[in-house]
């Protein structure tokens, strides 16, 4: 099979896997984690603890180097290397599709946000997916989605990464708007259940300390230009002082 075609089929398979990953998580988490082919009774808390720990550990543990090795197994030799935001890309999707369809329901209270209440609920929900949506774009919709290896097969070429640090937009007044979006729709929708909440704490606690492991990576990796970066642009997650303070 020739790169091209080894190239399309990894971005079928990405692009399918991201797609019904992402329905997955807006319908479940809309509907208050109430829907899951996980296993009821005594097993379904200690199951979804662990669908909820794979996801940050696992992700976290593919963006190192090693990490990076293990994915590059899932390819041909060949086309390992070029493909390696493709494959990232489809271990997170096969990874959040993991933890919204194989949920496991508890037996618990339920209630759902009626009136204006439930308007506002559901009008922030569909806006921290915009806000998400633009933050991914800004930061590299190639990268987020995984088409930058891909395509780079498809074209016989090398990865097309961006060459600088995103500091337009939302970037222009927030280092990591991408957790802050994923942080704020955990917590808009107007239906909601104990599954919700014990989804929505330990992921949100991760939105919180995933920007510091990014800035830990992004050091090592580039050294002082991305601490330049970080000193002359933003707080980690909100905008209350958008430059460093200064001294005469």
């Amino acid at each position: 099979m020739s790169l091209r075609l080894v190239g399309l089929a990894y971005g079928l398979a990405c692009h399918s896997l991201f797609a019904v990953a992402i329905a997955a998580m807006v319908g479940n988490l809309y509907f208050g984690m109430q829907v899951g082919l996980g296993p009821a009774g005594a097993w379904a808390v200690p199951w979804n603890l662990l669908l909820l720990a794979q996801f940050p550990i696992l992700h976290s543990l593919l963006l190192t180097p090693r990490g990076r090795r293990a994915l590059r197994r899932l390819a041909p030799e060949s086309a390992a290397s070029t493909l390696d935001t493709t494959l990232y890309a489809m271990v997170a999707s096969a990874q959040v599709l993991a933890v919204f369809a194989l949920w496991a329901p508890l037996a618990g209270p339920t209630w759902t946000l009626d009136g204006l209440a439930g308007l506002l609920s559901i009008a922030g929900f569909g806006l921290g997916w915009l806000v998400l949506m633009w933050a991914m774009a800004e930061a590299g919709l190639g990268v987020q989605v995984g088409s930058t290896g891909w395509t780079a097969l498809w074209r016989g070429g090398r990865p097309r990464y961006p060459r600088t640090f995103p500091t337009r937009g939302l970037h222009a007044w927030m280092r990591h708007p991408i957790y802050a979006a994923f942080g704020f729709v955990l917590w808009m929708g107007p239906h909601w259940s104990v599954d919700r909440l014990l989804l929505a704490i330990p992921l949100t606690l991760y939105c919180i300390v995933g920007p510091r492991l990014k800035e830990a990576r992004y050091r090592a990796r580039y050294g002082p230009a991305y601490q330049e970066h970080l000193d002359a642009v933003h707080p980690r997650l909100n905008p209350v002082q958008s430059r460093p303070w200064s001294t005469p």
